[in-house]
């Protein structure tokens, strides 16, 4: 997708990892553990799987942003917890800045 494409430009991000969608935070090693071996997935969102299908449904481009605030462990809700109010100001300085780049040139 060019928005997509665009963003990972902008953006600047050595990261472009394999997300899981999880029914919730992943608080069980065993279950970690088969997401990171068996799928690659360091990372779980709970909420992207709705989104894009929805998206894909009705053949809207979209992309996402995403500031880590937990890895896929046992520990990912303590991480979370302790993380979310700084990755929501990251993500948002982050997506600010790429929208002025790319609306600047």
């Amino acid at each position: 997708c060019k928005l997509t494409e665009q963003l990972q430009r902008r953006i600047q991000s050595p990261y472009l990892e394999r997300i899981a969608t999880t029914p919730s935070i992943t608080r069980d090693e065993t279950q970690a553990n088969l997401l990171r071996h068996h799928y690659s997935c360091r990372f779980e969102n709970l909420e992207l799987h709705a989104i894009a299908s929805v998206c894909a449904t009705l053949q809207i481009p979209w992309a996402s942003l995403n500031c880590v605030t937990n890895l896929t462990s046992a520990e990912g809700h303590k991480q979370w917890l302790e993380n979310r109010s700084a990755a929501a100001e990251i993500t948002a300085e982050a997506l600010l800045a790429a929208l002025e780049r790319m609306f600047s040139s």
